[in-house]
């Protein structure tokens, strides 16, 4: 089962240049000192000097932020509500959005957030999350109105409740597109595939009304996913034995869930890149259909983590094209290095953001990787660079609400 949430004690949001402006003598990946104080935006979302995380942020036309999120309530047993909050583009929070810029939303569940946003055409805002009701973790789907409201005419009160294939499961990543909405997770330590309509609904041509469970024989749980454009999904996670090291897993769906037997021969890959934790954190889909999957690996309990980018074919094996047999690894601090998040440039090179570690605390940690070749890459465009800068280190900044430790 996924940890619930990274300890993170504010609420951080740090912001580089948006568009170049010959205004601002300073270098690419250097803070906007426009934005915040000195670039940074740090607040107490509940007042209460408990953990708050950010795990998603959208931009509205406006420039306004709105990002999603968990916040912590009590320490000892751990609760938390949803937190939704809307800044403007220069860090400030939004006071009319909510209540002083926050939304939190408690749905009388021990443990509740939120790991995604959709920004509707209508103005208002979806979100997905989990919710631990009576000890049975439910997918749920929140509708709130342009400023902060929930929308009671969507679902019961604002909210839809979704238990996939009837049992206790934990959303883990969310992707919202046009036709439908598609999430991943664990369920019993096993695959969850999970796809609704864009209302919330379940799609019963999907699994099993809407969703699908995989046993692959050990302890699993996906934590990201990545679309093909045929329709394809494919999930990246982690497989263990309790106790035991973890490997990077590789699943591709077909899209009514089933398995992939094209992708090496029975719809999944356990890929170890070391003799102790490997575990990926994001995925992308190049456009010749090979599969980019980030992460940090711990080569022993003793090593430092460092940053892994490895490629597949996309029938499922290691491109060997790529780095050392389709393997990348770099380590860039003094100590831990981690992957949190990859992005792609519309030249097809590989934005990865995380952090790393200078010996004495964790700074945040931008990789630039060509689309060919696996050395980071120093020379960036301006304004492609910042915009993927901005949302790596919300990210990073973040560590994700139900991600796994």
């Amino acid at each position: 089962m996924a940890h619930l949430i990274k300890a993170f004690c504010s609420f951080v949001i740090i912001q580089s240049f948006i568009l170049w402006s010959p205004a601002y003598a300073q270098q690419p990946g250097d803070l906007d000192l426009s934005f915040g104080v000195d670039g940074i935006t740090t607040v107490d979302a509940n007042s209460l000097g408990k953990d708050d995380g950010a795990s998603s942020i959208r931009q509205l036309n406006s420039g306004d932020l709105i990002i999603s999120g968990a916040v912590r309530t009590t320490g000892f047993p751990y609760q938390s509500d949803m937190l939704l909050a809307k800044f403007n583009p220069n860090g400030a929070l939004v006071i009319e959005f909510g209540t002083n810029g926050f939304v939190i939303t408690d749905l009388g569940g021990d443990s509740e957030g939120l790991v995604g946003i959709y920004l509707e055409t209508s103005g208002n805002i979806l979100c997905a999350g989990t919710s631990n009701q009576s000890g049975l973790y439910e997918h749920l789907f929140v509708q709130y109105d342009a400023n902060g409201n929930l929308n009671t005419s969507f679902g019961t009160n604002g909210v839809i409740y979704n238990s996939p294939l009837s049992t206790s499961s934990t959303l883990t990543a969310v992707s919202f597109q046009s036709e439908a909405i598609y999430t991943t997770g664990t369920i019993n330590g096993n695959v969850l595939g999970a796809k609704y309509e864009t209302n919330g609904l379940p799609i019963n041509s999907f699994g099993t009304s809407g969703s699908i469970s995989h046993n692959l024989g050990l302890i699993e749980l996906t934590n990201e996913l990545a679309l093909q454009s045929d329709g394809k999904i494919v999930l990246a996670g982690y497989q263990a034995t309790s106790g035991n090291p973890e490997d990077v897993l590789v699943c591709r769906l077909n899209t009514d869930g089933s398995l992939d037997n094209s992708f090496n021969m029975n719809g999944w890959v356990n890929l170890a890149l070391s003799s102790n934790i490997d575990r990926p954190r994001d995925v992308v889909i190049l456009e010749d259909g090979k599969i980019l999957v980030v992460g940090f690996v711990f080569e022993d309990q003793i090593s430092d983590s460092e940053i892994f980018a490895l490629r597949l074919m996309p029938d499922g094996s290691y491109d060997n094209s790529f780095g050392t047999n389709g393997i990348a690894r770099y380590d860039i601090g003094a100590g831990d290095d981690y992957a949190n998040d990859v992005v792609l440039q519309p030249d097809g090179k590989a934005l990865i953001g995380g952090s790393a570690n200078n010996g004495n605390d964790n700074n945040f940690c931008l990789l630039r990787i060509n689309p060919y070749y696996s050395s980071p890459e120093n020379k960036s465009s301006p304004i492609i660079f910042y915009r993927s800068v901005f949302r790596l280190a919300i990210k990073n900044a973040s560590f994700g609400f139900f991600s796994p430790l």
